[in-house]
């Protein structure tokens, strides 16, 4: 039974790095897409910041 339990050792020391792994993935992936998303749209960020300082010189 030394099998085994060496094949258990190495699954729960194999799924913490399985678990980092997934979660540094799926955080990327969502960096991506927020990149993505403020790539496609620039005008719904660049333009509050220009009409706030034009109401601000009024």
């Amino acid at each position: 039974f030394s099998f085994p339990r060496h094949y258990w050792l190495l699954s729960t020391e194999i799924q913490p790095l399985i678990f980092t792994s997934v979660n540094l993935f799926v955080s990327f992936s969502t960096i991506n897409i927020l990149l993505l998303l403020i790539s496609s749209s620039p005008c719904k960020f660049i333009q509050p910041s220009q009409t706030k300082p034009k109401l601000k010189k009024t």
